[in-house]
């Protein structure tokens, strides 16, 4: 090493670079490139001056007093603030934390990066390859793409600082001194915060129905502005504001300047819906995190809502939140506005490690440019793009991801290294001319030998990366499947300007001929429920298997995992997943599937080609229809009649809506009565059995056998719904 790489020189350097960052009001990146004690040596010396509480450290081997973190744990720093962020490579370069760990560092403050000499880092078998490894898969086998790229936008930044290990310190770019700011009303410190808060306020003193759409990228003062304007509201009057966003952790801005004396509580997104608390303001943080539909439900709720969300955020993205929540809202609530706070807080303008966390992350990663669809746009060619061939081309990566960014609430850094570099992944690219206007990709699974099967069957082993033959053996039950070699469509995304118009079918068929050639014999995905989606894959020639009993925790929405055969071989595989779900999906629904979307039920139990009920049913059935008997003493005979009339077997155009939905909640569902006479707006338990009794009427005259209808005591009181209720 030479003198000037020793890490006391190193410290002194440091400190002249926190220097100039101060002065510009920006932050800087330094890289320190070597081995790893001289890397972690100098790092340490870097802390030394500083109090520990204002280090961040991610790795091992922290200098004493201070704590070292894990990756997972820097997700919980969303919102804090930091002097210093010291990111040990060597113990695994996580994207995710690096990317919410720079967001901590304020105006001045380093990101400190130790890795091994750049030129040798792709190589480095890096610890965070086991995150996208496969069971089977040596990590030390998986390329270096992603790093590789990453030393690429080093090597091209003009702010990066890289100290080499055994060569001179660089010089500095000195930036230029931060402009003064102007003062602001109201705690604010930028001219867009103080506009938020007062359309914030407007959404409670102004016209009803009218809600506020908050946007900005990180550091931009979003949720500050929520809790400044709580504030003032509840200093003008008294006011019940209700909070919600996937996690309690992320509102500790909003709440923290919002003060004590303000009427704020916490409500997670899926108990908001059910209990649906009263509230004179309702804000909803992080709406990204949030899906579609359960924001669309809290607008018709709530007359007075805010909804906010970061736009380029590292647990997500808003992007795509706008784009997909825009139909709701011109529909429910017209007079809805926007708002995009642009101008930082945290740092100036045009911040160093912010252009270069979004250029290496892809935080700013959009679809491509086209142009406005018509008769004569050419349909798009469907080809397998490698991964040697994404790094090579910028633009086809940028738009990918942005594309899936964009699809998917909860894109990450880490999806882009697995894009990079996931072993037994296949991309599926829709192109126009060179655009990437949709993207599939899907994942090699299974083919185990039969013990490794039968450990997986039994539930003794896991294996990491083979959700598709994992969920059907241990879940589903099939003992056979993990013998199977299965593709597993992970992501599928379709450019937003060319929705509607073939392009996702046309990739899922492409990815069945590729799965077919090399070999694979079922075809399946798992995602969070939806009827649109569920229509879809359905139409793909997929078929329900399971349903997650578990809701997730951020949309109270639970998976179903879907599968189509692609041989003889795995015919027996699928008719046998079939007939499991169609004897568990009824039953789970009393208890662990109690809470499932209405009109997601509705959706999978039309998939069921249930056996006609007995003629003994239908009788008891028509007892009950015509107000001869209660409701509990059928109850065992309602249930298989209203299976039927809400399956594909009915064959007579089914039931009004608000007759299934009735029939789902109550027959099927069993949820308590007070919650079915408010969700139906009825008015009590009378008044639920009476509009069962006509439901049941309408099954019996689409399906009943010739001598349950001619039967004389239905014939003669057929048109008598009375109550022994």
């Amino acid at each position: 090493m030479t003198e000037s790489t020793e890490p006391r020189l190193i410290a002194g350097f440091a400190a002249q670079l926190s220097l100039i960052a101060d002065r510009s009001s920006h932050r800087r990146l330094l890289v320190l490139a070597g081995e790893r004690g001289w890397g972690l040596a100098a790092a340490a010396a870097i802390t030394r001056d500083r109090p520990a509480e204002s280090v961040f450290w991610v790795g091992s081997d922290a200098p004493n007093g201070i704590t070292p973190m894990r990756g997972e744990e820097v997700l919980r720093l969303l919102g804090t603030e930091s002097e210093l962020l010291v990111m040990d490579a060597w113990s695994g370069f996580d994207a995710d934390a690096f990317g919410a760990g720079a967001g901590t560092v304020c105006a001045g403050g380093l990101v400190v990066l130790v890795t091994p000499p750049l030129m040798a880092w792709p190589a480095y078998v890096d610890p965070q390859r086991c995150r996208i490894s496969v069971d089977g898969t040596d990590p030390s086998e998986l390329s270096g793409r992603f790093i590789r790229r990453l030393t690429g936008v080093l090597d091209t930044d003009p702010d990066a600082v890289v100290v080499e290990q055994g060569t001179a310190l660089p010089a500095i770019n000195p930036g230029r001194p931060a402009a003064a700011r102007a003062p602001l009303p109201d705690d604010c410190l930028t001219a867009d915060q103080a506009e938020a808060v007062e359309a914030v306020v407007r959404v409670v003193t102004g016209h009803r129905r009218r809600p506020l759409v908050l946007t900005a990228d990180r550091g931009r003062g979003k949720s500050a502005a929520l809790g400044l304007a709580v504030a003032r509201l509840t200093q003008r009057r008294s006011l019940e504001v209700v909070l919600t966003a996937p996690d309690e952790r992320a509102v500790e801005a909003v709440v923290r300047h919002a003060g004590t004396s303000a009427q704020l509580r916490y409500v997670p997104p899926r108990r908001l819906l059910e209990e649906q608390p009263r509230a004179g303001l309702l804000l909803v943080d992080e709406a990204a995190g949030i899906p579609v539909p359960m924001l669309a439900e809290l607008l018709r709720s709530y007359k007075r809502v805010v909804f906010s969300s970061t736009v380029h955020g590292y647990e997500g993205t808003g992007r795509g939140f706008s784009l997909r929540f825009r139909e709701h809202l011109d529909t429910l609530t017209p007079g809805w506005r926007a708002l995009h706070l642009t101008t930082p807080i945290r740092w100036a303008e045009n911040d160093p490690v912010e252009r270069f966390t979004f250029q290496a992350l892809l935080l700013d990663a959009e679809p491509a440019i086209v142009a406005e669809p018509s008769a004569i746009t050419p349909r798009p060619v469907v080809h397998r793009i490698g991964q040697d061939a994404l790094l090579d081309r910028e633009d086809w990566l940028r738009q990918l991801f942005g594309l899936l960014v964009q699809a998917h609430y909860r894109t990450r850094p880490l999806d882009l290294r697995n894009l990079l570099e996931g072993p037994r992944l296949a991309v599926h690219a829709a192109m126009i001319d060179d655009a990437v206007v949709g993207a599939a990709l899907v994942a090699d699974e299974g083919g185990f030998g039969p013990r490794s099967a039968d450990a997986i069957w039994t539930g003794r082993r896991r294996p990491h990366g083979h959700l598709l033959p994992q969920s059907l053996a241990a879940h589903v039950g099939v003992r056979t499947a993990p013998l199977l070699r299965c593709a597993r469509v992970m992501r599928i995304a379709v450019h937003p300007q060319l929705r509607r118009r073939g392009i996702g079918r046309a990739l899922i068929d492409h990815a069945v001929t590729g799965a077919a050639a090399d070999g694979m014999s079922v075809i399946g995905t798992s995602f969070g429920a939806t009827p649109a989606l569920l229509a879809f894959w359905r139409a793909c020639g997929l078929h329900s298997v399971r349903v997650g009993s578990r809701r997730d925790s951020a949309s109270g929405t639970q998976s179903v995992l879907m599968i189509r055969p692609l041989d003889t071989v795995a015919d027996a595989v699928v008719k046998e997943a079939l007939m499991r779900h169609a004897e568990s999906f009824p039953v789970q629904l009393l208890e662990p599937l109690a809470k499932l979307d209405v009109a997601v039920a509705r959706a999978l139990l039309a998939e069921r080609q249930p056996s006609p009920p007995t003629t003994d049913k239908w009788l008891e059935v028509a007892a009950f229809a015509l107000g001869r008997r209660e409701y509990a003493v059928c109850l065992h005979a309602l249930r298989p009649v209203a299976l039927w009339g809400l399956s594909g077997g009915t064959g007579n155009g089914g039931l009004p809506d608000e007759e299934s939905e009735l029939l789902v909640q109550r027959v099927l569902q069993g949820r308590p009565w007070h919650e079915v006479a408010r969700t139906r707006g009825l008015a009590g338990r009378a008044a639920i059995i009476r509009s069962l009794r006509q439901a049941f009427v309408r099954l019996l005259r689409q399906g009943a056998p010739a001598a349950v209808l001619e039967d004389s005591a239905f014939r003669s009181d057929q048109n008598n719904t009375g109550s022994c209720d």
